[in-house]
């Protein structure tokens, strides 16, 4: 039989795209600053040791930390999410809240060729300007920062475009319920009806989950489905989350769980714009 290829992921391969990840670390690791623990370079951790076992759907799936908070399983799930929903035509501005070290700005940079990302970051990590600059050098024209707390940024965009802005988003920001919940109720001011949203370490059910479910993320998306800003979509949930020590987590490490929420933003004649709004009606 002939080698497995990668399925197509917005015109291109989960290959491919690993293999720009890949690229993507080795330049960052050679500008001297400090990177992600685990992330310095991936082609190096793959020749070394850190490879581990995650599960996905019950089965051993190889996964690798590449970052604090996006693995490689989770990196390609993410890729998987922004080809089947952004479409050509259909998604020309993907918003992201929280850049990081660029991780899932490359999912969706090429996971959707056609589509612009526009992320907002703290800078608060030594690696992150660096990271910006080497995706904007590497995508020209396709991505852009804003540094700076989102909850000041995103308003301000907001005042300025009064409308459509963001035909995809992702939020992987604070995790504070207060800030998670301004992140959400900024976005929909500046999303496409009905146009998704994913919500990095956040389970539907309100779970904990080691590095899925966190408690403030999951209040806050409980709170904007319970008034009808979002409606939920599905949960995705890779690696051992909530499963017990055993096969497949034989060290019972949670740290190896990664969550997201998807769900769409509603259209709204008048979204809630204060914390007080998103608390569950009584």
């Amino acid at each position: 039989m002939g080698a497995k290829t990668s399925v197509p992921v917005g015109g291109s391969t989960s290959r491919d795209c690993t293999a720009k990840l890949s690229s993507h670390y080795d330049a960052l690791a050679e500008t001297g600053v400090q990177i992600p623990e685990r992330g310095s370079s991936m082609l190096r951790s793959v020749q070394h040791d850190r490879w581990r076992n995650c599960t996905r759907k019950g089965k051993p799936h190889p996964c690798m930390e590449v970052e604090p908070g996006t693995n490689l399983v989770e990196f390609v799930e993410e890729m998987a999410i922004a080809a089947a929903e952004c479409e050509p035509g259909s998604c020309s501005r993907v918003c992201e809240i929280g850049f990081n070290a660029g991780v899932s700005s490359l999912a969706w940079l090429c996971a959707a060729p056609h589509a612009q990302v526009h992320a907002f970051d703290i800078g608060e990590h030594p690696y992150s300007q660096p990271a910006a600059t080497l995706i904007e050098s590497a995508w020209p024209g396709r991505h852009t920062v804003t540094w700076g707390r989102s909850t000041a940024t995103l308003p301000s965009l907001a005042d300025r475009v009064q409308g459509a802005y963001c035909d995809f988003a992702f939020i992987d920001g604070s995790r504070a319920e207060v800030d998670v919940t301004a992140d959400i109720l900024n976005l929909a001011r500046l999303a496409s009806p009905n146009s998704i949203v994913i919500l990095e370490n956040c389970n539907s059910w309100g779970a904990e989950h080691g590095w899925g479910g966190f408690v403030g993320v999951n209040q806050a998306y409980l709170k904007a489905l319970n008034v009808g800003v979002l409606t939920h979509v599905k949960q995705v949930s890779l690696g051992p989350c909530g499963q017990p020590a055993g096969w497949g987590n034989p060290r019972n490490d949670m740290k190896l769980c990664r969550e997201m929420c998807v769900a769409r933003f509603m259209q709204l004649s008048e979204s809630p714009r204060t914390m007080e709004d998103l608390h569950p009606k009584r």
